[in-house]
């Protein structure tokens, strides 16, 4: 498909952290919104530079081009991508993974084409290494470390995140799509779901320090930084399944709402594929499970 640029870059990102880049291109006459990565992936102000752009002009597409980054302003791009009805496109030879996949739900139409890439992850907080002050402490004290990052998966990082993202896709797969201001942060909803987890999954973070905790620090001690960072990836998933098993059950006894299980199934997909590694989806798979709803060009 033939498409020229025709202006450059349209936003000047506001403030140092905004990373994609927001250009007007032409496709068959029309214009598109192609948002793709800059020095890095998506950043905070991202989503208010994307709501920016598409208040001052209509477009016909929004094609999404990144590798990834906050996944924060993942959920905000596709809350502000919901709320203006964009028809959302991973076009030829791009590709979309990690957050990016999150905020390309947010599209009332949404397609991959056929040689485009779409590749999901589990996310991580320590993907990159552990943060200075985190390793600091893990090099003195490992077992300190272990005992507090698992304290803050299981009570407070699994939680907010599992009920956070649930509440989103379910949004975002209702049927019929339509353009609408949505709101998942800070909801009655969300901060309802986020203590039911909280408070169901301390039982399995009491077994974890009662069965597993001191083989962990004892690995930590005795295999240094890599390990614990290890260690610590495979906390934030066993607090993750831990949430989305007790999710499984709500709906289970229909408790979540219209929706519940697809958008578990796109939840789980995300969180079974393993933190270093991405998971690319094929046509099929993303018809069947919902991310995408308008045939895919070739």
């Amino acid at each position: 498909m033939r498409f020229l640029w025709f202006l450059i870059p349209l936003i000047v990102c506001s403030g140092a952290q905004a990373r994609l880049q927001l250009s007007t291109v032409s496709n068959n006459g029309q214009a598109v919104l192609y948002i793709k990565d800059g020095k890095s992936g998506i950043e905070t102000g991202d989503a208010q530079n994307i709501k920016r752009a598409l208040s001052q002009r209509s477009y016909s597409q929004v094609w999404l081009h990144s590798g990834g980054g906050n996944l924060y302003e993942g959920v905000k791009i596709g809350l502000v991508l919901r709320e203006f009805g964009s028809f959302v496109r991973v076009k030829k030879g791009d590709y979309c993974i990690s957050a990016c996949t999150i905020a390309f739900l947010g599209g009332v139409l949404r397609t991959v084409d056929e040689d485009a890439t779409y590749q999901v992850h589990a996310y991580s907080k320590v993907l990159s290494g552990l943060r200075p002050e985190q390793e600091s402490l893990a090099k003195v004290s490992p077992g300190k470390f272990i005992r507090e990052y698992a304290q803050e998966q299981f009570t407070q990082d699994a939680p907010f995140w599992s009920a956070s993202l649930f509440l989103y896709i379910r949004s975002m797969i209702q049927h019929p799509p339509a353009p609408k201001r949505i709101q998942v942060f800070n909801t009655y909803s969300q901060n309802q779901l986020t203590n039911q987890i909280k408070n169901t999954i301390h039982m399995d973070y009491e077994r974890y320090v009662l069965n597993n905790l001191s083989v962990d620090e004892n690995r930590g001690a005795q295999e240094g930084i890599a390990a614990t960072h290890d260690i610590a990836m495979r906390l934030e998933r066993e607090a993750m399944a831990y949430s989305l098993i007790y999710l499984d059950s709500l709906a289970k006894q229909q408790q979540l709402g219209k929706r519940a299980k697809p958008a578990l199934r796109i939840l789980r997909t995300m969180f079974e594929s393993s933190i270093l590694a991405t998971s690319s989806l094929n046509q099929s798979t993303l018809r069947e499970y919902g991310y995408t709803n308008v045939a895919s060009s070739k």
